[in-house]
C-alpha cells in the first residue's frame, strides 16, 4: 500500500508540473501574439511614414519625365563667339537604367525607384 501511495504522489506531482509548464508557455504564447501584433502596427505606421515622405520628396522636387528633359533650358555662354554651352560643366545625374539625365540626385532617386519598378 505504501508503494501505491508513492507512486500516487509521484504521479500528482508530475501532473501539477506539466499543467504549471503549460500555463506558462501560454502566458509566453499570449505575450509574444501581443508583441507580434504592436511590432506590425508599427511596421505598418512606419511603410505610411515611408511612403509619405517619399510622396513629399516627389512633390518638393518634382518627378522629371523625358518631356520635361527636352524643355529645359540650354545654357548659353555669354560673351565672343556666342557658341552653345551644354550643361557638360554642370554635374548630370543619369538613370542608370534608362539613362535619362536628372537635374538633382532626389530626383534621380525618385526616378530610379519609379524606373526599376
Amino acid at each position: 500500500m505504501a508503494v501505491l501511495r508513492a507512486q500516487m504522489e509521484l504521479y500528482c506531482s508530475d501532473f501539477h508540473a506539466e499543467r504549471a509548464a503549460r500555463e506558462k508557455i501560454h502566458e509566453e504564447k499570449e505575450q509574444l501574439a501581443v508583441q507580434l501584433a504592436y511590432l506590425l502596427k508599427d511596421q505598418s505606421n512606419l511603410e505610411d511614414l515611408g511612403r509619405n515622405s517619399l510622396v513629399e520628396m516627389q512633390s518638393r522636387h518634382g518627378a522629371r519625365t523625358s518631356l520635361d528633359r527636352e524643355r529645359l533650358p540650354h545654357l548659353v555662354r555669354r560673351g565672343t563667339g556666342g557658341q552653345d554651352w551644354q550643361q557638360s560643366n554642370i554635374p548630370m545625374h543619369s538613370c542608370p537604367k534608362c539613362g535619362e539625365i536628372l537635374p538633382d540626385i532626389d530626383t534621380l532617386q525618385i526616378h530610379v525607384m519609379d524606373c526599376i519598378i
